[in-house]
Formats: C-alpha cells, sequence, structure tokens
C-alpha cells in the first residue's frame, strides 16, 4: 500500500510537477497526480478514487488489495500536517489533518504480509 500527502501550496515539489519556487536542484518534478496514477497502476488498485472530503483537506483512496491513498491538504506547503514549523519559506503549518496519526492507522489497517 501507498499513501501520500501533499499541500496544495507546496513550492518545493509543486503539486502540478515543474519546478517550485523553492525547488532544490534543477530537475523537475513529475506531477503528484501522476505519481499517483504510476503506484495504482503498479498495486492493480482502483483507477477512480472514493474521495473522503475534510474541512480544508480530502483523502482520495483508491482501493485494492494494495491501496493508494492521496492526502491533498488546501494552502500547505512542504510541510508535515500536524507536525512542527520547520521554517520553510513561504510554507504555512496546517494542524489538521495530523500526518502521522494518518499514516500509523494506513499502515494498522494494511499490515504487509
Amino acid at each position: 500500500p501507498v499513501m501520500h500527502f501533499h499541500g496544495t501550496a507546496d513550492s518545493v515539489y509543486p503539486l502540478a510537477g515543474g519546478l517550485g519556487a523553492h525547488s532544490i536542484g534543477r530537475s523537475p518534478h513529475a506531477p503528484i497526480p501522476q505519481v499517483i496514477a504510476e503506484w495504482v497502476s503498479f498495486d492493480h488498485a482502483a483507477i477512480e478514487p472514493t474521495v473522503e472530503r475534510h474541512d480544508g483537506w480530502e483523502e482520495q483512496l483508491h482501493p485494492g488489495a494494495a491501496p493508494v491513498t492521496l492526502v491533498l491538504i488546501d494552502g500547505l506547503g512542504h510541510q508535515i500536517a500536524g507536525g512542527t514549523d520547520d521554517r520553510l519559506p513561504g510554507q504555512d503549518m496546517r494542524a489538521t489533518p495530523d500526518a502521522i496519526t494518518l499514516a500509523l492507522q494506513f499502515f494498522l489497517a494494511h499490515p504487509m504480509p
């Protein structure tokens, strides 16, 4: 299973790919939707996700034997949602969702065989 968290305002690894204002290096990044689609194909997960919307974020679950989940956080930069502020320029913090708790719940629900 795969779980990916991404902020819509990430200026290090932009959601749409390419180079952001604070990217490290000069190699453009792949768009996150493309990365998720590749994991979905590799894991034989459902192409169409079920979407669970929350206040300021959403969870896109591609179910299957090896599910793929994308958690998109509105306005979050290159930070860990629910984490501490590491003071990256232009990267506002968000208290929710708690990425650590969600990741632990995800992997407890999908243990390795």
